[in-house]
């Protein structure tokens, strides 16, 4: 919260309001007695917070540290695969944070992310006379037609700034 303060599309009335909610889910679980070492706990625990708040859209920041404690790749696999399930169900539009290795041609880090999502942007970033470039690319947005152009990414006070990766 103290980060976002600084940017001027944050609205502190938003959160005061319950409009906007930031659930720390451990926090959360361990207040509620939900296990969360187990697929069944973490999917306890994001379906009542979204059915709890009544919300349309969530963002999972991030997937890739949630499913770190789920020990094994198949109970990883399987909780990806039913969160999109339950998502889908619940009528909630989410968006899923996932880290990849820097300068790798892969989009998820279980190998399954990609399939049950609609939709993947790309956040990656490249180096240009030693300084950092952030980048956006929408790689697949299912069921509507996009540009697949990487584009830079600013981030300003006002929001986001999307500009072309090259100029004529």
């Amino acid at each position: 919260m103290k980060h976002l303060s600084g940017f001027k599309f944050y609205d502190q009335k938003l959160v005061d309001k319950n409009m906007v909610i930031i659930a720390d889910v451990t926090g959360d679980a361990h207040l509620r007695g939900i296990e969360l070492q187990t697929v069944s706990g973490i999917m306890s625990m994001i379906r009542s917070l979204i059915k709890e708040h009544g919300a349309k859209r969530a963002v999972i920041d991030s997937i890739t540290a949630i499913c770190d404690g789920l020990g094994t790749d198949q109970k990883r696999r399987d909780f990806v695969l039913e969160l999109g399930f339950q998502l889908s169900y619940l009528g909630c539009t989410t968006i899923m944070v996932s880290e990849i290795p820097p300068q790798t041609f892969v989009y998820s880090v279980f190998g399954v992310e990609e399939f049950v999502s609609d939709g993947i942007i790309l956040l990656t970033e490249f180096e240009r006379k030693a300084n950092l470039i952030r980048t956006l690319q929408v790689v697949k947005m299912r069921g509507v037609n996009h540009s697949r152009t990487k584009q830079v990414l600013e981030i300003t006070k006002d929001g986001i700034k999307l500009l072309p990766m090259f100029e004529e």
